[in-house]
């Protein structure tokens, strides 16, 4: 399965996360109230049809507790995402198996 890397930058001026790598523009997540991951999930529902495993690659050290619960809340959602897109091809591969009938003979019915 190929795989993207989505990067999260803190900028601290606007108090917002900037997401880049789920899709053609960097999408910004405002902190200073309250989160919203709406603008994410679109994203990531655009590449369901890819079937894209994202990485997801955070700043090392910070410093903020506000902050590390976002930036975990938005590895948790590119968690999901990721084992939905692994049960869905996995699904596929299943359901693409062929299942081999055996010819009955009329004869050997046993009614």
């Amino acid at each position: 399965m190929d795989s993207i890397d989505s990067h999260i930058k803190i900028d601290e001026t606007t108090k917002s996360l900037i997401v880049s790598g789920v899709s053609e523009d960097q999408l910004s997540i405002d902190y200073t109230d309250d989160v919203d991951f709406t603008e994410l999930v679109i994203a990531l529902t655009k590449c369901v049809d890819k079937e894209v495993e994202i990485n997801c690659i955070t700043p090392d050290e910070i410093q903020d507790d506000k902050l590390n619960i976002i930036i975990s809340t938005i590895e948790d959602i590119y968690e999901k995402y990721n084992q939905a897109i692994s049960e869905e091809i996995k699904d596929e591969d299943e359901s693409s198996d062929v299942i081999e009938i055996n010819e009955v003979d009329k004869n050997d019915l046993p009614f």
